[in-house]
């Protein structure tokens, strides 16, 4: 794996590190005074690839975020030979919640995403974990040489001793394991003979229980039809009492209904005892000892329907006579009595006038009459006041034979009319009479119409209650000859129903019917006690069969149960010896095994020891200057460099603090090349964390201009240190300088800031 680039924010001291265009292959330095943030570059790489870092082993990942913000974030470009260039993001906030996930950088797919899937595809892309890549491809400047517990397990583990041993270990287990298994088969053989031995003696015995067990079980075959049957007539009984419970609720709650509910409530009610006909088995012999008692109820009830259905039709006809009379006593119709009561008042109103106006000319024309003939006779008396009224007739050129006669013309025309007045006035006087008396008349049939309708109206409101004798004796007495013929229809066929001796109306009969139904469900709850009586009868019987039958069971399938597990025992032996041998293979193999892996695992300290002083001894040399060329590892792992000044090994006490740098250096990069050949099989980058500490200026300078070519495949280095002389940067591809006070890091590719 080969790093491209690097980006954070809020990572540690840096609020933004951008590291673009890193060089592929070559060294890279990073320089910079102590806390600059040049370990926190090392540091954001471990967080993006694996989660945690040196520091967040001791502290919570959320410790790295920086003080004054609420999350962190790691991105990084990355190549892996042969298998792509690859983004990994990585995210957590100041409350421990964390996201990462891994794109294709070229086609910016989505590849993985979320812990789990995240780490299961890099150990798929890079075949390492924080252990291996912390102890390969990372040098700590606070690791110790070869010293510490873990670069020795990891040696181990990287050349397969560990894997081996604990294989061994694991053999040796299992192999303890399967002896107890062997011992405990053993054991169960000769258990299983001995119980074989047992089960014989109880197996000749299945013919006679069965015999028996099949005598019993047509016994209870028997008593459970039987069982079925009283059951069954149980059911019917409980049936017919519900029923009956139901009829005498129904017939009870009549007395409360409307007519027009009570009809049809009856017809449902006659209707339920229609089943007489249709009925079968026990519930027929219950009908047929109560068949008296059923057809009165039948009867009854088929009589009460047929009244209330009459008496509706009844009630119809004089619901049609209530609105005839509405009609008849309507203001706005013109020929109701209301209509011909106004006709007649305004006739008898305009006779009025005309004899008031016959009586005025009357008096008028008789008046005139009389003066008239006065003034004739006045005109015959000779007195001063008729010659004064002759000289008035004379001034008017009328002569006195002229005037006498225009006097008695018109005297006698006035009389004749006052005479005519007179007569008329009389006539129609008359027939102001008339008309005032037919007025009256039409008054009475009114108020009459107007009573009978109230009369029936509160009858009707009544009867639909049920009251039909209050109807009946309201309905005789309106006039109506068409509905009294009904009326008296109904009275005939009905009046001993509704209206009965000592009782108002039907609902005597109502009652009584209630009674007989009532006595005929305590008759049904009689027998059911009687039914229940028998069943238990049964049950006990069915009881001490079943309990016959299921101690003769239990013996039959305890002897059938000898029978199979004898057979399984024998084969379950069979099986036992099998295995037995089996597991006898399986030691004698393990055993081999671990013999096999023991010689393995000291084959390869014997190797381990040797390749890894070969690799020493050709980087050695480049970085002491020549001064030390042998190196020794045994199979132990301990560590000695040769010395040509006293001829022998030196023990790592004896060595300057320049030359333990060095030898650190060489071991690691002898780690990492023997990871990539056993592991990775891939080009890697290795992060160098401050190697030189102790190294002089001349040693640095050789061990820089020798890294390219220690290892053909680490080609990518990284290389902390708080300094570099100007002919050290010289071997760097890119320098990347921090600065203690900033807390940005921006790095393009050909510069830093």
């Amino acid at each position: 794996m080969l790093i491209r680039s690097i980006r954070a924010e809020n990572f540690m001291r840096f609020s933004r590190l951008h590291l673009e265009n890193l060089p592929l292959h070559g060294v890279i330095g990073i320089e910079g005074p102590n806390e600059s943030g040049k370990t926190t570059i090392g540091e954001a790489l471990l967080f993006a690839f694996f989660g945690k870092t040196r520091k967040s082993l001791e502290l919570a990942a959320a410790r790295l975020i920086r003080w004054e913000a609420d999350y962190m974030s790691v991105e990084v470009e990355f190549t892996v030979p042969a298998r792509g260039d690859f983004l990994i993001y990585r995210e957590i906030d100041k409350y421990g919640t964390n996201f990462v996930k891994i794109i294709d950088s070229k086609t910016r797919r989505e590849l993985a995403a979320g812990n789990i899937n995240v780490t299961e595809l890099l150990n798929k892309l890079l075949r390492y974990d924080f252990h291996d890549f912390h102890q390969s491809f990372y040098l700590d400047q606070h690791q110790e040489i070869l010293g510490g517990d873990s670069q020795e397990k990891f040696l181990e583990r990287m050349v397969g001793l560990a894997q081996i041993q604990e294989a061994a270990n694991n053999l040796g287990k299992e192999n303890e394991q399967l002896e107890r298994e062997y011992a405990h088969y053993q054991k169960d053989v000769q258990r299983n003979l001995q119980q074989i031995g047992k089960y014989e003696k109880n197996i000749l015995k299945l013919g006679e229980l069965k015999e028996s067990a099949r005598r019993l079980a047509l016994e209870m075959n028997s008593v459970e039809k039987k069982k079925v049957a009283a059951d069954r007539d149980l059911e019917v009984l409980k049936r017919i009492a519900e029923d009956h419970g139901k009829m005498a609720a129904a017939l009870d709650a009549a007395a409360a209904w409307h007519i027009t509910e009570l009809r049809d409530r009856l017809r449902s009610l006659v209707e339920n005892y229609h089943f007489f006909d249709k009925a079968q088995g026990l519930e027929r012999d219950f009908l047929e000892r109560n068949r008296d008692a059923f057809q009165a109820q039948k009867g009854s009830l088929e009589a009460l329907e047929a009244m209330a259905e009459e008496f509706l039709k009844l009630r119809g006809h004089y619901q049609d006579l209530v609105e005839e009379l509405a009609q008849r006593t309507a203001a706005g119709d013109a020929h109701s009595l209301v209509g011909e009561l106004k006709l007649l008042e305004a006739e008898l109103r305009q006779v009025r006038q005309s004899g008031k106006r016959a009586s005025w000319l009357f008096r008028l024309s008789f008046l005139l009459a009389a003066a008239l003939l006065g003034l004739w006779g006045l005109l015959f008396s000779g007195t001063p006041a008729a010659q004064r009224l002759l000289e008035s007739f004379e001034r008017m050129s009328l002569a006195r034979s002229h005037a006498l006669l225009c006097l008695s013309i018109s005297g006698s025309v006035a009389l004749l009319a006052s005479g005519l007045f007179f007569f008329g006035g009389r006539r129609l006087g008359g027939r102001a009479r008339h008309l005032a008396e037919e007025l009256s008349l039409l008054e009475l049939r009114i108020l009459a119409a107007e009573d009978d309708r109230k009369q029936l109206s509160g009858a009707m409101a009544v009867s639909e209650k049920g009251d039909i004798a209050s109807f009946i004796k309201t309905a005789e007495n309106v006039n109506d000859l068409v509905r009294q013929k009904h009326l008296q229809e109904f009275r005939q066929r009905f009046q001993k129903l509704y209206q009965p001796e000592g009782e108002k109306e039907y609902r005597k009969g109502l009652r009584e019917m209630v009674r007989s139904e009532r006595d005929l469900r305590a008759q049904a709850l009689k027998e059911i006690q009687r039914q229940e009586m028998l069943i238990q009868e049964i049950q006990g019987e069915h009881k001490k069969l079943r309990s016959d039958l299921d101690r003769l069971e239990n013996d039959l399938r305890d002897c059938e149960s000898q029978s199979s597990k004898k057979d399984i025992l024998l084969v379950k032996n069979e099986d036992l010896e099998l295995r037995s041998r089996e597991i006898f293979n399986d030691i004698e193999c393990r055993r081999v095994a671990i013999d096999l892996l023991r010689e393995t695992a000291a084959s390869i300290r014997n190797w381990i020891g040797p390749a890894l002083s070969r690799f020493v001894r050709g980087v050695l040399p480049r970085l002491t200057r020549n001064r030390y060329r042998e190196v020794k590892l045994d199979e132990d792992f301990a560590l000695k460099l040769f010395t040509s000044e006293k001829s022998d090994f030196l023990e790592l006490a004896e060595l300057s603090g320049g030359t333990l740098e060095a030898l650190r250096l060489a071991l690691r990069l002898a780690f990492s090349q023997t990871f990539i050949g056993a592991r990775t099989r891939q080009p890697q980058f290795i992060f160098l964390d401050e190697p030189f500490k102790m190294i002089d200026a001349e040693r640095t300078y050789d061990i820089l201009s020798a890294l390219r070519d220690l290892s053909p495949d680490i080609q990518q280095f990284f290389v902390v240190q708080p300094n570099f002389t100007s002919e050290q940067r010289a071997f760097f591809d890119r320098t990347i300088i921090t600065q203690p006070g900033s807390t940005e890091l921006v790095f393009k590719g050909n510069g830093a800031s």
